[in-house]
């Protein structure tokens, strides 16, 4: 395997080699493009293959350097060998991005207990999964970044979707504890924790679709930005956790 660069040594993301959950819509597909425009190279993972040639196909025209792998995050060995794919492609890894989520709608008595499962399987698991096959190539590479999008869902409680709220909640003990774990690899975790994203996943929610109607949603390029700003931190700054909502959203 060909020698790779240690961490991301701030102010520049040129050339440092990622992977990208959930990148073919929404925040995953917007982190995917601002990385890519700043010259990172990238393996874009997603169960949807039409949405994955689509975003890959768009980075590439515009010059940018990526691969793509169709996979389901739910599936350990899945994300095992995705992540195995991305350093034998760019040599190593610098960073991690966890983007891939499922929606959940109804509550204890409507809900569908499949559906939780899901929700469980992609929101909770898959992020453990992914963490858990990055984090040998990071710290073989002297370290780097894992970002986490959980969501202002994993901070507070409302009525409606009980089982995304637990996955949601899940992923802040989660991203806590790999933080601590992570530290002496100098591998930094991130959370971002957004409000309300007008976004395909936002609409198939019944909560979230309500909530469009009388708030003014943030933008998947918002919460890109912020993404790629935790990554251009010096790599003796951790920022640990980033929370952005809507001006007028009340949770």
């Amino acid at each position: 395997m060909a020698s790779h660069a240690a961490a991301l040594t701030g102010g520049s993301i040129k050339g440092h080699a990622g992977l990208i959950t959930g990148a073919g819509g929404g925040v995953g597909q917007a982190v995917a493009r601002h990385l890519a425009s700043l010259g990172a190279r990238l393996a874009l993972i997603d169960i949807d293959r039409a949405r994955l040639d689509a975003i890959a196909g768009a980075i590439q025209k515009d010059g940018g350097e990526v691969t793509k792998i169709v996979a389901d995050v739910a599936e350990p060995e899945a994300i095992d060998d995705a992540a195995k794919a991305a350093v034998e492609k760019f040599g190593g890894l610098n960073f991690a991005v966890c983007c891939a989520a499922v929606a959940d709608s109804g509550g204890l008595a409507d809900g569908d207990p499949d559906q939780w499962q899901k929700v469980v399987d992609v929101n909770l698991l898959g992020t453990l999964y992914t963490a858990r096959a990055v984090f040998r190539h990071l710290k073989e590479g002297g370290g780097g970044d894992l970002i986490i999008l959980g969501s202002v869902s994993g901070l507070e409680t409302y009525e409606g979707e009980p089982l995304y709220l637990a996955s949601k909640w899940g992923l802040v003990g989660l991203g806590r504890s790999l933080r601590k774990e992570g530290r002496p690899d100098h591998i930094r975790v991130t959370l971002v924790e957004p409000g309300l994203i007008d976004t395909p996943l936002s609409r198939r929610s019944e909560f979230g679709a309500r909530l469009l109607e009388s708030t003014r949603p943030l933008h998947p390029a918002d919460v890109a930005d912020l993404i790629v700003f935790a990554l251009l931190q010096p790599k003796y700054a951790d920022l640990g956790e980033i929370v952005v909502r809507p001006v007028d959203q009340e949770i």
